[in-house]
């Protein structure tokens, strides 16, 4: 367990490789809602959308993970062998 007296010094010492993503979450205690845009989701086979929520939204993406503005460029361009991508 890590305990440090601010969330950047924490975010600083434990998770300098993924920086900006430790430090969205906000002192109140909500994390960051994501962008809305897609990105393949290999665990569901599918494109989802950048958020925290219902379908569509498959969580945050990765900061490795292309994003797309749209379901239908991401099935076309990143998960094009999908016949239910858009479905």
């Amino acid at each position: 367990l890590w305990m440090h007296s601010t969330l950047e010094a924490c975010c600083t010492k434990n998770y300098s490789w993924n920086y900006d993503v430790c430090m969205a979450t906000v002192s109140s205690g909500t994390s960051t809602s994501g962008t809305s845009k897609y990105y393949v989701s290999w665990k569901a086979s599918t494109c989802v959308k950048d958020c925290i929520g219902a379908s569509p939204c498959g969580g945050l993406a990765d900061s490795w993970d292309p994003l797309y503005a749209t379901l239908k460029t991401c099935c076309r361009e990143a998960n094009w062998w999908n016949d239910d991508c858009q479905s």
